[in-house]
């Protein structure tokens, strides 16, 4: 065995203390972190004074409903509407809109990467 790696194989020794104590900690290594100088990209600054030149220079966030984001990553599937419904994933979803929706299919946008607990459903054309 390589004497480099002499824990290869083994688990390693678990957190001594609790959930809240491990948070504690990792915050505080990402603050350190944050305020470190590096090299490369960074070019001898912290990720704190490269983010903070960024804004001084005009760069600002762009926030999104998240709601609105989630359409993006959808899916749109035809579905066939049945007593005011529809079966997406294993369950059946009804809303307002399909109670008075006289058509026998409706689109619906399926979020992609994530559980979901809403749909959005569209015409057929959109």
């Amino acid at each position: 065995m390589n004497p480099k790696r002499t824990a290869l194989g083994r688990l390693p020794t678990p957190f001594a203390g609790d959930f809240y104590a491990f948070k504690n900690v990792l915050n505080g290594l990402l603050r350190a972190y944050e305020v470190m100088p590096q090299s490369g990209a960074l070019e001898g600054l912290s990720p704190r004074q490269r983010f903070e030149a960024h804004v001084r220079q005009g760069w600002a966030a762009t926030v999104i409903d998240p709601d609105r984001l989630n359409t993006v990553f959808t899916k749109p599937e035809t579905r066939k509407v049945r007593q005011h419904g529809i079966p997406v994933g294993g369950r059946r979803w009804s809303c307002d809109e399909l109670d008075v929706w006289f058509h026998d299919t409706i689109a619906v946008h399926i979020p992609q990467y994530h559980g979901y607990n809403a749909l959005r459903p569209t015409k057929p054309d959109g």
